[in-house]
């Protein structure tokens, strides 16, 4: 059980930085008059991410469906 507790708690500060580092930025971009640029600069790191994940399946995909003829 402290186990769990342990790792809530570690995904909740991790989770819980991430929020304040993207509240700062976007505060930071308004005060600017530039929340477009943050926009932009977000929607591309959700883009990336996607697509990294989506070339990451796929090769993990193509390896399962090796091993599995392999065996």
């Amino acid at each position: 059980m402290a186990d769990v507790i342990e790792v809530l708690a570690g995904m909740g500060y991790i989770i819980g930085s991430v929020a304040v580092s993207m509240a700062t930025e976007w505060f930071w971009y308004r005060s600017v008059a530039a929340a477009e640029v943050f926009t932009t600069v977000l929607l591309s790191r959700i883009g990336l991410f996607a697509a990294g994940a989506v070339v990451t399946g796929v090769c993990v995909a193509l390896n399962c469906v090796l091993a599995w003829r392999a065996r």
